[in-house]
């Protein structure tokens, strides 16, 4: 007996589709595991395994093509109490043998140029730049040093169809919530940039958190 495997693509709106390995539960409808990897240009991949997905319930267009088949022995089917889960522990020989494979790392380039319609590869490229620049541009007004501990971002690349128009994603991080503030009120550096997306940002959403606190 065999079971079939199927090649998954999701629409990315203006960038490239989203490609995945779909093998249905019990070999058939549209619910069951999804091999893919999960990520973004600017920090690199990771392999996951979504189970109970149903590609039908998915809000963007979407193709489903068969791929070819495998001896049923080597797939486990886990549908567990039936709720969309992900991991990345392999649970089968299929699992396996998708975990031999390298996820793609960190990109030289991770802007993408068809993000906006309207802005160039060069514009786009120079915007995300800027921000990550100013890790090194902002400093502290004592100590006259970057205060930024890290920052980090990428081009959206997520399959689910919920950003709500948001193309990018940029973590930064602080010491103390008194350095936050001199960021978001103060810094020269900061507030020049902020002056300057005018033209180029349609839309912004900003999410605060401390590690560990919810």
């Amino acid at each position: 007996m065999s079971r079939t495997i199927y090649l998954a693509e999701f629409s990315n709106g203006p960038r490239p589709a989203h490609q995945s390995v779909f093998m249905p539960t019990g070999n058939a409808g549209t619910k069951g595991k999804l091999i893919h990897v999960d990520g973004n240009p600017a920090l690199g991949f990771s392999l996951e395994f979504l189970r109970n997905f149903d590609y039908a319930d998915f809000p963007t267009p979407y193709w489903i093509s068969e791929l070819g088949a495998v001896d049923a022995r080597f797939v486990t089917d886990t549908p567990g109490n039936g709720q969309l889960s992900k991991d990345a522990v392999a649970r089968d020989q299929l699992e396996s043998v998708a975990t031999l494979v390298a996820p793609p790392g960190r990109s030289l380039n991770p802007f993408d140029p068809a993000l906006k319609s309207g802005l160039s590869a060069d514009t786009v490229k120079d915007l995300c730049t800027r921000m990550l620049s100013l890790k090194d541009k902002c400093v502290h007004p004592t100590s006259q040093k970057p205060y930024i501990l890290s920052a980090s971002g990428g081009a959206d690349n997520s399959p689910e169809g919920m950003q709500n128009g948001i193309t990018h994603a940029f973590v930064v991080e602080f010491a103390s919530e008194e350095d936050r503030k001199y960021y978001l009120e103060k810094d020269p550096a900061h507030l020049e940039f902020v002056g300057s997306l005018k033209d180029v940002i349609e839309k912004v959403q900003v999410v605060d958190f401390t590690g560990g606190v919810f």
